[in-house]
């Protein structure tokens, strides 16, 4: 459901999504199966939402996929 609502016309939504996303990949990433999770699932609707015309919801995103990315280190 989460990442459906990245699609939504609402920019309070999309960066609510972003920061939903956030806690999964931290939640998440501290197993392999969790990593592939974050890395199928999750990192590229953040990437998409990095791009999105809301700044709030490019600072989300951005913030979310940083943290995602350190998972992988």
């Amino acid at each position: 459901m989460l990442l459906q609502l990245a699609g939504d016309p609402i920019p309070n939504i999309r960066f609510n999504v972003a920061k939903g996303l956030e806690i999964i990949a931290t939640s998440f990433g501290d197993t392999p199966e969790g990593v592939q999770l974050v890395q199928q699932k999750v990192a590229p609707v953040l990437e998409a939402l990095k791009n999105d015309q809301d700044a709030d919801v490019r600072f989300f995103a951005l913030r979310a996929l940083q943290k995602a990315h350190a998972l992988e280190a």
